[in-house]
């Protein structure tokens, strides 16, 4: 990273447990080039151990700031406190666990912003790791352009951890909504772009292991019950009453059916829908959470 007096990129993102992968995570953001950078990692609320193991971890980079929750407070609003704390004019995120790449990826999202003052929002893709079932999967979005004003939510393709905002976009939006434990990122796109322009980038932004303690899957009945309130409260002017009634009752039933499911299947049945396969994990990667060190050398070799 270059010598810095004021910086253009905050990288937020919250902590909690999982401290064992965070010197990893934290090493895919310092490999980002040219570009001047600062991570505010929020700790939210672990134990004295972890926070002390935290802190030594963040201790050898000048750029990072710890901000510490006196308790547990939930993802949402350690991300809103941290967007408060952030001194630079673009946001990026990326969640603990999960690997930054490539190492030009701030430089190109903070470039695109500055080139293209409309755009509020920038994405990519996301290269997963199912640890569950051993099966590597890619987004496959494409380029995507999002016009101002753009009101299908259902099309809003941007990924959590590869988004950089402006940040007077967050704050013209309304920021992450406090109320909700999980879905603040579908929650926020729509309110972004009705102030903005978005854009999705066809390039791998992060590397995201899925295991068995991932939000996404310790939280899945939790997103899939926000999924139906949404269904079922959605406006729609075409059609009767009974029209619309049998509408949402035919795309809420599959949501009801999945709350049965074991985890494993709810996320092979995701990634093979959505997703390209790229083939299975290799046996080490697949075993701890914490040998995504060898997969991060592996991919930053290429």
């Amino acid at each position: 990273m270059p010598d810095c007096e004021t910086y253009e990129v905050t990288v937020v993102m919250a902590v909690y447990r999982g401290i064992d992968t965070l010197p990893v995570t934290l090493a895919s953001i310092m490999q980002q080039e040219d570009v001047c950078f600062e991570v505010v990692l929020i700790d939210d609320g672990n134990t004295p151990v972890d926070r002390e193991a935290l802190i030594s971890i963040a201790a050898p980079y000048p750029n990072v700031r710890v901000i510490h929750n006196s308790a547990n407070r939930g993802l949402t609003k350690s991300l809103i406190a941290g967007c408060e704390a952030a001194s630079a004019p673009f946001i990026a995120r990326i969640d603990n666990g999960d690997l930054m790449l490539p190492n030009t990826r701030l430089r190109q999202q903070a470039d695109l912003l500055r080139a293209h003052p409309e755009v509020g929002i920038v994405g990519g893709e996301t290269e997963f790791l199912d640890l569950i079932n051993g099966g590597r999967y890619c987004s496959k979005f494409g380029r995507r352009h999002y016009p101002c004003g753009e009101t299908d939510s259902g099309a809003m393709l941007f990924i959590h951890v590869t988004v950089m905002f402006r940040q007077s976009t967050y704050q013209t939006a309304g920021g992450y909504d406090a109320q909700l434990r999980v879905g603040q990122d579908t929650d926020l796109w729509p309110r972004m772009l009705r102030v903005a322009e978005g854009v999705v980038e066809p390039i791998v932004y992060a590397v995201a292991p899925m295991g068995p303690n991932s939000i996404s899957v310790k939280e899945n009945n939790t997103q899939i019950w926000g999924k139906i309130s949404r269904i079922w409260h959605e406006e729609h002017n075409g059609g009767n009453l009974i029209k619309r009634v049998f509408f949402k009752t035919s795309r809420v039933i599959p949501e009801f059916l999945k709350l049965l499911l074991p985890a494993g299947v709810r996320v092979r049945m995701r990634y093979q829908k959505h997703m390209n396969y790229l083939g299975a994990i290799a046996p080490e990667v697949r075993k701890s959470l914490s040998n995504i060190a060898a997969f991060y050398a592996i991919k930053t070799e290429k």
